[in-house]
């Protein structure tokens, strides 16, 4: 049951992620280069196969969808990525040896997809605004409205991925304590909480 939810939240987390050029698939690689890690370690080639196989993929894609985007993932891509990198996340998870804390170092990796449904969602619930229309407030439309370009956005957000993504690596090899997975999480946490101060509505005009 519990897989079925995390399959489920970071499926959707990774479909809302596609709001600007470039940043799906930038995270996408990313996190899916932390997954096929974790599996190889273990010496796991059927595990290692799907992530491996979204990673080529996501590369050859993010040719054509970097800015200006000539191609675009759409619902259907952004699910699917959403989907294959969770599976694969629970699939490595579930086959795990026992002294690997995989339980805390894989949902890092999916730290930049939860963060931004995280904010969208209390976002809109401060706001008043329907849970699930699309009201331009994701951390793109934040980190646009800073004037960060758009293939800025795309590169802010690859670092923050790679950031959780090494940081849940380094803890799934044991090379790190599993309480540093904490630390992408914390700051993800805070960066939220800074993305929550910049205005992300505009005001209804004022009718007398």
């Amino acid at each position: 049951m519990l897989a079925v939810i995390g399959i489920v939240a970071v499926t959707q987390a990774f479909a809302l992620l596609d709001t600007s050029d470039g940043v799906l698939a930038t995270v996408g690689t990313v996190t899916a280069a932390g997954l096929l890690t974790c599996a190889a370690l273990d010496g796991r080639a059927g595990l290692a196969l799907p992530p491996a196989v979204l990673l080529a993929g996501l590369i050859g894609f993010l040719l054509h969808n970097w800015h200006p985007a000539r191609i675009r993932p759409g619902a259907c891509g952004s699910l699917f990525t959403g989907f294959v990198l969770a599976s694969s996340g629970a699939l490595v998870l579930a086959e795990a040896p026992p002294e690997r804390a995989a339980w805390i170092a894989l949902p890092v990796l999916a730290t930049v997809a939860l963060a931004d449904a995280a904010l969208v969602l209390v976002s809109r619930r401060r706001a008043v605004r329907p849970l699930l229309q699309d009201c331009g407030d994701h951390i793109t439309h934040r980190l646009r409205r800073l004037r960060v370009t758009v293939p800025g956005v795309a590169v802010v957000l690859g670092l923050w991925a790679g950031a959780a993504a090494l940081t849940g690596t380094l803890v799934y090899a044991e090379v790190l304590h599993p309480a540093f997975a904490l630390v992408p999480v914390t700051g993800s946490a805070a960066a939220v909480v800074a993305l929550l101060r910049i205005p992300a509505y505009v005001a209804p005009p004022v009718t007398a």
